[in-house]
């Protein structure tokens, strides 16, 4: 297995703190030991060439720990103890070595600057390192729409997987939340620019109170009738038809993927439209576009759902009506036959 494969494979898990991130969060199963903390006979030639055990042990836990972090320790005698005894053992030194005078010197530094050069790890200060991470960051943002927690987590894997040390936990912060701020407003601003003044208005109107109504038309329109009577009938079509005259001459919804187009309508259905009505012009008509487009659709099937209830309870009752009539049939025969018997 390869110093990629194993990166690729065995990545550490997404910080859910800035002081965890590039280091020993918890213990390493045995799997992840044996792909971050066993050395090939390159390696182990590497590691011999060093004076002194600590000096080995030190290096190669070093070697491990960026690959198993994407990151040098900048106190390398901070692994855990787990790690530096199975270190121990897979290069053949004394289990009771102590790092601590090796993590406090500067061999540590040499160390780290041979390890970048024969292994091949650039810093993330190299030329185009920060452009292609932005591009790439901005196309996974696009496309996916998660959390920025997941995305930090994703992006330090791609840069362990091309052996680039990642920056600080701030710089990468920042340009993972600039990508999803970009994804973001070009998926807002897409949908924004498509309805006339006339469609323009039509949406906004959604988040007024109409006369009679103690609600806003868009949390009215939210919630389908569920009465099963010809009277809920009327209202679920009713419904259906204001929703199309809303949903008339809108589009461009195939246009964003996916999961931003679920982010779009779960924000639609959830909010509140006060809560609606403060958000930035464009991201307020992308949610409303979104939920009046989706919204008509779905009003088509909640009529026919509701007619499915009201013919089935009709034929139900008719079905009854019928056996009542069959008894009461069955009554008169008797009594006509009981009466043809006495003749």
């Amino acid at each position: 297995m390869t110093p990629d494969a194993r990166v690729l494979q065995f990545p550490p898990s997404g910080p859910t703190r800035p002081q965890d991130y590039g280091q020993f969060t918890r213990e390493l199963s045995p799997d992840e030991l044996a792909g971050c903390f066993c050395f090939s006979d390159d390696d182990q030639r590497q590691i011999a060439r060093r004076r002194g055990d600590a000096n080995r042990l030190g290096f190669a836990v070093q070697l491990g720990t960026v690959r198993y972090l994407g990151r040098f320790l900048r106190n390398p005698a901070a692994v855990p103890a787990q790690v530096a005894g199975w270190t121990a053992r897979e290069i053949g030194v004394p289990a009771n070595v102590d790092l601590a005078s090796y993590g406090e010197g500067e061999w540590r530094w040499s160390h780290q600057a041979e390890i970048r050069r024969i292994y091949g790890y650039r810093p993330f200060s190299s030329e185009g390192v920060e452009p292609e991470l932005i591009e790439w960051l901005r196309a996974r943002a696009w496309v996916t729409a998660g959390s920025s927690r997941a995305l930090f987590a994703r992006a330090t894997q791609l840069l362990m997987g091309r052996r680039v040390l990642p920056p600080g936990w701030s710089t990468l912060w920042r340009l993972v939340g600039a990508a999803r701020e970009s994804a973001d407003e070009r998926g807002w601003s897409m949908l924004a620019a498509t309805p006339t003044d006339e469609q323009r208005e039509r949406l906004e109107r959604l988040l007024h109170v109409t006369a009679g109504h103690r609600v806003s038309d868009l949390e009215r329109l939210r919630m389908a009738p569920v009465e099963p009577t010809i009277k809920g009938l009327i209202a679920a079509l009713e419904r259906l038809r204001e929703l199309r005259v809303l949903a008339d001459g809108l589009g461009g919804l195939d246009a964003l993927p996916p999961a931003r187009l679920r982010v779009l309508m779960v924000a639609a259905e959830r909010q509140r439209s006060g809560e609606l009505a403060d958000l930035r012009e464009s991201r307020r008509l992308a949610t409303l576009m979104a939920f009046a487009i989706t919204a008509a659709e779905r009003g088509q099937d909640d009529a026919l759902e509701h007619f499915d209830r009201l013919h089935g309870d009709l034929l139900l009752r008719a079905a009854a009506a019928g056996k009542r009539e069959r008894l009461r049939d069955g009554a008169a025969i008797d009594d006509a036959g009981r009466t043809l018997a006495r003749v």
